[in-house]
């Protein structure tokens, strides 16, 4: 777990490695800022805008609209239509 270096908000990344030693699962922890926000699962995507409109087609919400992650790329926060909330990310950087 490593605090991440850049941004507006105090945000923790968190690694995983798998027995074999392999990268795992990653994500990161955050203060809840908004009353519906809970744990998100995020999708990394090639564009960001791209998913959006795709998002949009498909008859979902852009509940947060899309953001930077300085030094690191862009992120939006999505619903489906069943109301589950997600996230994706578009990485122009490696982060770490």
């Amino acid at each position: 777990m490593e605090k991440f270096p850049t941004g507006p908000t105090e945000y923790y990344l968190i690694e995983t490695l798998a027995k074999t030693g392999k990268k795992g699962i990653s994500g990161g922890i955050a203060k809840r800022e908004k009353a519906y926000q809970q744990i998100t699962n995020f999708v990394e995507v090639a564009s960001i805008d791209e998913a959006i409109a795709k998002v949009r087609e498909l008859g979902g919400e852009i509940v947060e609209p899309k953001s930077a992650i300085p030094d690191v790329g862009y992120i939006a926060g999505c619903k489906d239509t069943e109301g589950n909330i997600f996230g994706i990310m578009e990485v122009e950087k490696a982060i770490g």
